[in-house]
């Protein structure tokens, strides 16, 4: 079983790329556009490895960190998501934006992801609870300053989504949003202002 991975990155699609061992052995390692764009050509990787065996195949998914790789291995642990749709969401989300959800009983938070409906929602919020977060202090307020997602942006995101935003663009413009501003309409417009 292969755990982890250090090599020169020979080749970088958006979805998988070749890293090729001292040993001069090439691995396909399957990974997310966010994994895609830490790394360059020529470059000397590590890389955390997801050894995916079924009947049919023998994939590698790859991530920089741990607290990656121990998402995807809870996401795909849970019925109806697989491999390629919890990369997916690996690389929109930050684990820090799932812990949100978790921590705030707030599935809600996770509308908009690729292949995530609001029953999946619900299924990572509940069979994640005990997993997560350990990843993040269990306390909602400690969570939402270390995240800066807070429960009341249900709203905001409902509205950035509806608009057309990406869920990827606005989990960026979020962090930026200043806490003061309590309105959910001045909120909203401040969002907008952050993402022109």
């Amino acid at each position: 079983m292969i755990a982890y991975l250090k090599g020169t990155v020979q080749t970088i699609a958006l979805d998988h790329g070749i890293i090729v061992t001292t040993d001069g052995v090439g691995y396909l390692i399957h990974w997310n556009s966010k994994t895609a764009a830490s790394f360059s050509l020529n470059q000397t990787a590590e890389i955390y490895i997801h050894h995916h065996i079924s009947e049919t195949a023998s994939d590698l998914y790859g991530f920089v960190n741990l607290p990656g790789l121990e998402l995807f291995r809870h996401l795909i642990g849970i019925s109806g998501i697989g491999p390629k749709t919890a990369m997916t969401i690996c690389g929109v989300v930050d684990v820090s934006d799932i812990i949100t959800a978790v921590v705030n009983n707030e599935p809600a938070l996770l509308k908009g992801l690729p292949g995530v409906g609001p029953k999946t929602a619900e299924r990572i919020v509940l069979e994640l609870k005990s997993k997560i977060k350990t990843l993040a202090a269990s306390d909602p307020s400690t969570a939402e300053q270390v995240i800066g997602i807070r429960k009341g942006d249900v709203d905001v995101i409902d509205a950035l989504i509806s608009l057309g935003y990406s869920r990827q663009e606005i989990n960026t413009a979020i962090k930026h949003l200043d806490p003061a501003i309590a309105d959910l309409g001045q909120r909203i417009k401040a969002m907008l202002n952050i993402l022109a």
